[in-house]
Parts: structure tokens; sequence; C-alpha cells
């Protein structure tokens, strides 16, 4: 409970943040592709160095490779299909697998595996429209919704209850561990 209350408002300060939205929808796609990928290979090593290396956010990189990985469970079918579907069904690309999987270092890559491969190019095919999308959500929640939100009675009502003040604890918490810690 408490990790998803964190989460809810680690997103909301993200949205209210300074932080461009397009570094923020970024961060979204770049953990919604990690999110759907298989997690130990050499493909998600690939994919978080290129987000170290790139100005994205990386609290929304993790907070939606969480939410998508939750999410890929449920569609591990999907993604075996359209692997199955690039790598045997389509005549047209076997010399290009042939050719690639020849290639000294992309057989680590795991792309001959149809749940990678699959998982892989629904990712990137999704991203563009997602990055678009985000970047015109974020920017409509900026200049419409936010202060709307704020001013809303659910929203003062959350900030009074109780759950908020056992959120604001384990801030407090987690803030002192740090000091701690350091």
């Amino acid at each position: 409970m408490i990790f998803l209350l964190q989460s809810f408002f680690r997103l909301l300060r993200l949205l209210n943040s300074e932080t461009k939205p397009s570094q923020l929808a970024a961060g979204f796609c770049a953990g919604m592709v990690f999110g759907f990928i298989p997690f130990f290979s050499l493909t998600s090593l690939s994919l978080f160095l290129l987000v170290c290396l790139f100005r994205v956010n990386l609290t929304a990189f993790f907070l939606s490779s969480a939410l998508f990985s939750l999410m890929a469970w449920g569609l591990d079918p999907v993604f075996d299909r359209l692997g199955f579907w690039l790598l045997v069904e389509l005549p047209i690309l076997t010399a290009f697998w042939a050719d690639l999987f020849r290639q000294p270092l992309l057989p680590f890559f795991q792309l001959n595996n149809t749940l990678y491969l699959g998982s892989l190019v629904l990712g990137l095919v999704l991203s563009l429209p997602v990055f678009v999308g985000l970047i015109f959500l974020i920017r409509a929640y900026r200049k419409r919704w936010r202060e709307k939100i704020k001013t809303s009675s659910w929203f003062k009502a959350l900030k009074t209850s109780k759950i908020y003040s056992l959120y604001q604890k384990f801030r407090a918490l987690e803030a002192r561990w740090g000091q701690i810690s350091s």
C-alpha cells in the first residue's frame, strides 16, 4: 500500500516539476520498452546503459518499467506470436535474420527468441506514438489541469486523510534514514 501511494505521489511530483515534457516522455517510453523485454538479457542491459547516457528522467523510467513489467506477463502470448510471425512466418525476412545472426555479437542479444523479439519490436513500435501522446498530455496537464486538481475537493480530502499522513511519516522516516546512512 505504501509503495502504491509513494508511486502515485512521485508521479504527481514529476508532473508538477520543471522537468521538460520530452525528458519525462522519453523516460516513460524507455521504461516501457525495458519493462516489456525480459530482464536478464544483453538487450535490457544495453537499453539501461543508453538510458544512463541520455537525458531522460530516471524516475519516469523506473516507474514505467515497473508498470510495464507487470503488464508484460499478460502480454507474453502477444509478444510470442509477433516474434514467431517475424522470425518464421514472414519469408521476406528469412535472409535478413540469417545474415543478422551471423554477426559477431548479435546472437547474444537473443533476438532469435520469439518472446524477446516480439516484446522488443512491439515496445519500439509503440514508443513513438506514446512519446508524442505523453508530451501532449503532460503539456495539457500543466496548462489546464494542474491547478484544478490542486484545488479539487477530492485532492484536499486525500491530503487530510490518514493514508496521506502515514505516507508523510514514511517519507520523513525515509529522509531521516538517508541522513543516518550517509
